[in-house]
């Protein structure tokens, strides 16, 4: 009997490692194409949720610019356009609209002491926890050098190698982390949500028709007060009332001064909005607030940031508490300045008209 080549059992191996390279190959092909098109279509939401955010901050400037600012929001015709997150605005091309008057929030750089300690303890800090974040909070953003009892001046910053506190008013949410103990604290923090309910506002007065219920509770009112009050601002259609139960509360801090400050009635017309474009689980977030009273520049932009997006946009005003009206924003023009992506940034929008 003749014997098989050698060679045949070679080629025949050489055959099946090259279909196995070439299946190798294909399958990386695959993959790097499958990764180029989720990156492709991640940039497409990117570009689209940028889109809409121009869309709806010239809509909201637009408002701001013609209409009257109340309490509870700016009237818009016969309507009240609510600032203080409880209704979702449907815009035509998908994207879902929330604001919130910045002085409805606690601001990190005016809040008192036990406000803050009440905010962080909603967080999960226990409540020598929270006395620490708080104390090095306020230290790091007071102007002197004196130590609170909990807290941290150079020294202690010093003393691992860190950098000093500024003794000034935070810039940016994201210097929180440099505040002693907050480093390991702002992952709770951001999770729980607390981010949302401050702002860096140097104002010390809260406005009660906008505050949150979270916000209502850490200022020292009790949870179900807090809920009631919220849930009631969308029983009248034209919130013309504020609610008895934060009426009464206001009333029970007293009549001083110091009572005085840590409540308003009036919105500044300062504002966070925030845009969804389901479903790309991303989120823009920019605040708009007034720069002064000059007419050539009314208002500024500040803290263009990447949010992640809620679990579910779409039913935001279904949530407890919330009014079930749905507003649609019409993209009335595109912003006349020109804009820039860098947070540090603050730029100037110029006055334009409804076409």
């Amino acid at each position: 009997m003749r014997r098989p080549a050698p060679s045949r059992g070679f080629a025949l191996a050489a055959v099946l490692w090259l279909l196995a390279g070439v299946t190798i190959l294909v399958s990386g092909v695959g993959v790097s194409l499958l990764a180029v098109a989720r990156t492709n279509r991640d940039l497409d939401a990117r570009v689209r949720l940028i889109v809409a955010e121009q869309q709806a901050t010239a809509s909201l400037l637009y408002v701001m610019l013609t209409s009257k600012t109340l309490g509870v929001g700016a009237n818009v015709g016969a309507a009240v356009l609510p600032l203080d997150g409880s209704v979702s605005l449907a815009m035509d091309n998908g994207a879902v609209v929330e604001l919130q008057d910045l002085q409805g929030l606690i601001g990190l750089n005016a809040a008192s002491g036990e406000d803050l300690r009440r905010l962080v303890g909603q967080c999960g800090a226990n409540a020598e926890q929270a006395d620490s974040l708080v104390d090095r909070l306020l230290d790091y953003t007071d102007e002197d050098s004196l130590k609170r009892t909990n807290g941290a001046e150079a020294f202690e910053y010093a003393s691992i190698g860190r950098t000093p506190p500024r003794n000034r008013a935070l810039t940016s949410r994201a210097e929180l982390r440099q505040v002693l103990g907050w480093e390991t604290f702002r992952s709770a923090w951001v999770e729980s949500g607390c981010d949302e309910l401050v702002s860096l506002s140097s104002a010390t007065a809260v406005n009660l028709w906008t505050a949150p219920e979270r916000v209502l509770t850490a200022m020292g009112m009790d949870p179900r007060s807090a809920a009631l009050a919220t849930s009631e601002r969308g029983r009248d259609a034209q919130l013309q009332r504020l609610s008895p139960l934060l009426l009464s509360f206001r009333d029970l801090q007293g009549t001083g001064p110091a009572a005085m400050g840590r409540f308003s009635v009036r919105s500044r017309g300062d504002v966070r909005l925030t845009v969804t474009l389901p479903p790309s689980g991303l989120a823009r977030r920019v605040v708009i607030f007034r720069g002064g009273v000059d007419h050539v520049v009314p208002f500024l932009i500040s803290e263009q940031d990447w949010v992640p997006a809620k679990s579910d946009a779409a039913d935001v005003d279904q949530a407890p508490g919330m009014a079930t009206r749905q507003l649609l924003l019409e993209g009335y023009v595109s912003a006349a300045a020109a804009r820039t992506e860098t947070n540090a940034l603050q730029t100037p929008l110029l006055p334009f008209q409804r076409p």
